[in-house]
């Protein structure tokens, strides 16, 4: 920024956003106070939302939310979104779930079968910010990932699932299980599980994407000879993570 003793900066309160007049800046009053005082754009967010002069009649831009930051987060212990999802403090630290409260995300580290840390799964609460559901760390190749592997040991029967938190959901509830962070199972994926478990049971999301994943998924195990059967999702449940811990088994194995 240039020094000046005239009034050479307009800021527009409503909108967050700021312009010199000489040159020197025009854009968001998050870049403008990482811009001022030499701080990085998390900590600038940070004072952001600690202001009570700005209004937030807006809502900040994706591009100024930087998830991958290192700075903010601590482990997930008595997060309310996780408990009202009925995860426990356990399920937390054995899958070292994070939680960044200025941002409002939970974050999710995923790991090879040989434990080496391959990135992130990142869940964004609503918020302020407009952002989509589920993000990932840059560079992270789903079609390679079966989540839960490295805490997995080779079961007789493996439940396969889309998300994390079904993965997570299962595990706690003494049920192997694995994700493919998606609806679409890679043949690296398939291959993988061929060394895990000889009989898979498809328990992917209740709706049209979902079906049509587990009809190319069985048709794929069915090929190469392996055991699979489908879980039938009563439709009330669109995942299996809503399925209480009472009912796991029978809606697992009781069809």
């Amino acid at each position: 920024m240039h020094d000046d003793t005239n009034a050479s900066l307009y800021i527009n309160i409503d909108k967050q956003m700021a312009h010199c007049f000489a040159g020197c800046y025009s854009g968001s009053a998050i870049e403008l106070i990482a811009k001022v005082e030499n701080i990085d754009r998390f900590l600038a967010l940070s004072k952001f939302l600690s202001g009570v002069c700005f209004s937030f009649s807006d809502i900040v831009p994706m591009h100024f939310v930087d998830i991958t930051t290192s700075v903010g987060w601590e482990l997930a212990l008595n997060n309310e979104y996780l408990q009202s999802r009925n995860f426990t403090n356990d399920s937390v630290i054995l899958w070292k779930i994070e939680y960044n409260n200025i941002i409002r995300c939970l974050r999710i580290p995923v790991f090879t079968e040989s434990n080496e840390h391959m990135g992130f799964v990142y869940r964004t609460l609503p918020s302020i910010f407009s952002m989509p559901k589920y993000l990932y760390s840059s560079g992270f190749a789903k079609k390679s990932v079966l989540f839960g592997i490295n805490l997995i040991q080779k079961p007789l029967c493996v439940v396969l699932v889309e998300g994390c938190f079904d993965a997570i959901w299962l595990h706690q509830n003494h049920i192997a299980a694995l994700a493919i962070l998606g609806n679409h199972l890679s043949s690296e994926q398939f291959y993988k599980l061929l060394t895990i478990s000889p009989i898979v049971k498809l328990c992917f999301d209740n709706d049209l994407a979902g079906n049509r994943a587990t009809e190319q998924a069985f048709v794929l195990f069915k090929e190469n000879s392996m055991q699979v059967s489908i879980v039938n999702l009563p439709k009330k449940y669109k995942d299996i993570q809503e399925v209480p811990a009472n009912e796991l088994l029978g809606v697992l194995y009781g069809n």
